[in-house]
């Protein structure tokens, strides 16, 4: 494919935007990797019917909180924060200057973002790419978004995104944090019961004067941070099973 400029992924359990493609491309004639906006599918909500909102209401909030000090501490504008195969665009030479996707069982997505962030490429995380992805609870792929779910429908304690630090991993490491998305090393995943006191301790940290702000924010009215309760925010979305290239 000599005229190949572009590729696009998605999965096979996800239906695109009619203007995905349009969309990816027009984005990415500023960016060198686009990140689209991934959201349920509707007509699916009765699959995790039983899921204990409290719960994913503390989910979704300590994502927004992450993804602020994030914002702070970087100046990424990181929006939706997401980096699905649901959704990725990105030009083809910046898939072959990163050697393309890693051959892993599941994360293939976020690490291929990873790589491109820290060689210095831009990431769009646009919400005007969307997709509306299942929320069926048997997947292919180990640690995937169905695996994700399961344990959030099944009650009981879970432990949360691994992408999503210990706020004191945070602080600790605010001057120079990972490329987003963070690939997990270096602290044992949060249990959903350990969030409320997380949650407390990560708001004081965005409030610290302490915090080196690369990018300044109104932090004074906490609703200005959107709590986007799961499964708005859904978890990783890492089996990739479908490719499109776009010419």
């Amino acid at each position: 494919m000599p005229h190949l400029q572009f590729i696009l992924t998605t999965d096979a359990d996800t239906i695109v935007a009619p203007d995905w493609v349009d969309r990816n491309i027009g984005r990415l004639e500023a960016a060198d990797v686009v990140c689209g906006k991934v959201t349920p599918i509707d007509t699916e909500s009765h699959l995790i019917a039983d899921m204990h909102i409290p719960h994913a209401e503390l989910e979704g909030r300590y994502r927004q909180l992450v993804v602020e000090f994030y914002r702070r501490c970087t100046g990424d504008d990181l929006r939706h924060a997401e980096a699905s195969g649901a959704s990725i665009g990105l030009k083809l030479d910046v898939y072959k200057s990163v050697d393309g996707f890693p051959e892993v069982a599941t994360g293939e997505d976020r690490d291929l973002v990873r790589r491109a962030r820290v060689a210095g490429f831009s990431v769009d995380h646009s919400n005007d790419v969307t997709v509306c992805t299942s929320l069926r609870l048997k997947g292919r792929a180990p640690g995937g978004m169905a695996e994700a779910l399961r344990a959030r429908v099944a009650g009981g304690m879970y432990s949360i995104d691994e992408s999503l630090p210990p706020a004191g991993y945070l602080w600790q490491h605010r001057s120079a944090l990972p490329p987003w998305p963070h690939d997990g090393s270096g602290y044992d995943a949060l249990s959903v019961s350990e969030l409320p006191d997380e949650i407390v301790a990560l708001e004081s940290m965005l409030a610290s004067p302490q915090l080196t702000s690369a990018r300044v924010y109104e932090l004074s009215d906490k609703s200005s941070i959107a709590c986007e309760p799961f499964p708005v925010v859904l978890p990783s979305c890492s089996d990739t099973d479908h490719a499109q290239n776009a010419g």
